[in-house]
């Protein structure tokens, strides 16, 4: 029988997945139902895997509590995963341990889900016998709701599971179709396969509205400016008032928060909203320059070491001690994802608090923490490395230009999905932060669980996963 695009998308609860078994499986559901009713909950310690392998399973049901007889040839055996990135090899451990306790694994079609019944996978075994679960063939099929394609990584045909007889193999345009693969699922997608589909995915970023990218203030000498905590305390205590200029702003990065630095925040009287400083307007430069000596004496003194540096800058201001005229300020005020222009990897961060960065930064005002979620992934640090070099051959460098960051591409995602994504990153930016030891070790468990959400947007096979994994390891 045929499964459409649309009895994979109705799948989402006990109901609908009772619903898409009964009339595409013919397995009997009585009406009324529960699945623990139907499908013995397995408890993980019965299974005695490893620790590491039980923490990323939600739950195990076994559909034994259905007539034996009116189940065909393989036994439904469902599984949630907290994640859909290691899901076969998890399978493996299930098998062996099964096997151990007198089940045949070759017996079951392991039905593989979230927690919520999405992505949807059908894996099983195609011996029986054998004690080597590792190495025994094991058929993967996948499709997440927005995908038309089940990729089956297998020698074995799909229409063994899916299609009687009678029917045929070529299916209208509302079907499912199969993609036929002659590894299994450890085998690597093709570089160039993936990034194609990943390119063909979404919307590129500058297509969205709300997202456009900035470049920060370039400072005629950054060393005027910005200072270490040392020069930060000194001005501070020859001249109290020093505080008044002196504020924090993201400078070393690191992934999703910046350590920061202080700089001396002088915008251009040209830009500065109301109040105006105190030497704006004065058409005598010397005049303005001696109301702010009055008015900022540690500062002027400091700033007077790089006047001359400062006045023969290629973009010269009217005010030497004054930024560059750019009218961000009110951008540059809003909360924030920021980036380095020019890195050896994606190290994007959230900024909700500082008013200023410089131009080696890109940054992009936005709340929605779900896109820092994807710049952040293994997904897109690898299309990166792929996509982003430098073209001096021997710099490690990746360039994140306006440029290039406009053409990424940024998959759609369900309010349900922004949410899980944002509430992940959340996380993270609320752990205690320590610049010497940033992160404790709840983060790379966050991390391989976004990891694992954004795969499922950009609906990637285990096959593209394990080649994402394997050379971001390297």
């Amino acid at each position: 029988m045929l499964i459409t695009r649309d009895d994979i998308q109705h799948i989402g609860d006990e109901e609908t997945l009772f619903h898409f078994l009964e009339e595409k499986l013919n397995v009997p559901i009585p009406e009324g139902t529960t699945l623990a009713q139907i499908a013995l909950p397995l408890p993980l310690a019965f299974l005695g895997l490893d620790k590491s392998i039980a923490e990323q399973i939600i739950d195990c049901h076994d559909f034994s509590g259905l007539p034996q007889d009116s189940l065909g040839a393989r036994r439904p055996f469902l599984i949630r995963f907290r994640s859909e990135q290691n899901y076969p090899e998890i399978l493996r451990e299930v098998a062996k341990s099964l096997y151990q306790r007198k089940t045949d694994p070759a017996d079951l079609l392991f039905m593989c889900t979230g927690e919520y019944f999405r992505p949807f996978a059908f894996a099983y075994f195609g011996d029986s016998g054998t004690e080597n679960w590792n190495t025994e063939v094991l058929t993967v099929f996948t499709w997440t709701q927005g995908n038309t394609r089940i990729n089956t990584n297998s020698e074995h045909d799909l229409s063994v599971l899916f299609l009687s007889e009678e029917e045929p193999s070529t299916k209208p345009d509302d079907t499912l179709e199969t993609e036929r693969r002659p590894s299994d699922y450890r085998g690597k997608s093709n570089p160039k396969d993936l990034l194609t589909k990943l390119q063909g995915t979404g919307s590129s970023l500058n297509q969205y509205r709300e997202w456009d990218i900035h470049t920060g203030i370039n400072l005629a000498n950054k060393y005027a400016f910005v200072i270490d905590g040392d020069t930060c305390e000194q001005l501070r205590k020859e001249d109290p008032n020093s505080a008044d200029l002196i504020e924090q702003f993201p400078d070393k990065p690191e992934k999703w928060r910046w350590k920061l630095d202080n700089v001396i925040y002088i915008p251009n009287s040209k830009n500065k909203r109301r109040p105006p400083w105190p030497w704006s307007g004065r058409r005598d430069v010397l005049e303005a320059e001696r109301i702010f000596t009055e008015s900022y004496p540690a500062i002027s003194a400091h700033m007077s070491v790089y006047k001359n540096n400062l006045k023969n800058a290629a973009n010269p201001v009217e005010f030497y001690w004054e930024f560059p005229s750019r009218n961000i300020l009110q951008l540059l005020e809003r909360p924030k994802i920021i980036y380095r222009t020019n890195s050896i990897s994606m190290q994007a961060a959230y900024d909700s608090s500082h008013r200023f960065v410089t131009s080696a930064t890109h940054f992009i005002p936005t709340t929605d923490l779900s896109l820092l979620a994807i710049l952040n992934s293994k997904l897109f640090g690898w299309f990166a490395h792929r996509k982003y070099k430098s073209p001096n051959s021997k710099s490690k460098q990746l360039r994140f230009t306006q440029e290039n960051m406009n053409k990424a591409p940024i998959a759609p995602r369900t309010e349900e999905q922004k949410a899980k994504l944002s509430g992940l990153v959340q996380q993270i930016l609320d752990e205690p932060y320590n610049s010497d030891e940033p992160y404790n070790s709840k983060v790379p468990n966050i991390e391989e669980e976004i990891d694992g959400l954004v795969y499922e947007l950009y609906e990637l096979t285990p096959a593209e996963i394990a080649l994402i994994e394997e050379e971001s390891n390297q």
